[in-house]
């Protein structure tokens, strides 16, 4: 009988042990490389028959940084279509994913997550660090745009080098921090890579400060 499941289980191409999402993260180690520039480069992550990326590799300036302590908990994965198209972004509990469950929850307000981690595994705000600062349930939350999903998100890898160039070519020749906005430039960028043209800030203020850090 157990002969016969594991045939049928690897005619199916299902594994004999269910893997971890920790294991996944784990295994599938991101290079920060300029060429991996779409979703197509970055590594996955399968929970059941769904694919999903880390929320951190993907790079959308429209989006700041989460800040909830519900993060150290669990992992923000935004699932991705078969034909390379951002969907939704959930909360995974890591504690239960180390029992071997997925529990999933809606990234668009952190109060499921919180009642979770509260009646499932005795977790509250106040178990975690008490010098952190106290954040509202949906203040760290910023839904994204409902056409944003129809776009392939840049590397954040990828924006980041942009930047750093951008910065290299006007202290080199010696231009001010507001020639990466002129217009023509813009359209021949847009051109040869809308996307991350989209993506990097251009303004005076953004430029200045990438120039600075450097």
């Amino acid at each position: 009988m157990a002969a016969q499941q594991q045939s049928l289980e690897s005619l199916l191409g299902i594994s004999g042990q269910r893997k971890s999402l920790k294991q996944q993260l784990d295994a599938a180690s991101i290079k920060t490389e300029a060429g991996r520039t779409t979703l197509a480069d970055l590594p996955t992550v399968q929970i059941g028959c769904k694919k999903y990326i880390p929320e951190e590799y993907i790079a959308n300036k429209n989006r700041k940084g989460r800040r909830s302590w519900i993060q150290a908990h669990g992992f923000f994965l935004t699932e991705v279509s078969p034909d390379l198209r951002t969907l939704q972004t959930y909360w995974v509990c890591s504690k239960c994913d180390e029992r071997g469950k997925s529990s999933l929850f809606v990234a668009t307000n952190t109060t499921s997550p919180i009642e979770h981690l509260r009646r499932s595994h005795m977790i509250t705000e106040a178990d975690d660090n008490a010098d952190e600062d106290s954040y509202s349930s949906r203040a760290d939350i910023h839904p994204p745009s409902k056409r944003r999903c129809l776009e392939s998100p840049t590397a954040r890898s990828n924006v980041n080098k942009a930047k750093e160039l951008t910065v290299g070519w006007i202290a080199t020749a010696n231009l001010p921090f507001t020639a990466p906005s002129n217009p023509y430039l813009r359209r021949m960028l847009d051109l040869h890579d809308a996307l991350l043209a989209k993506e990097v800030p251009w303004s005076r203020q953004s430029v200045r400060d990438t120039y600075m850090a450097i």
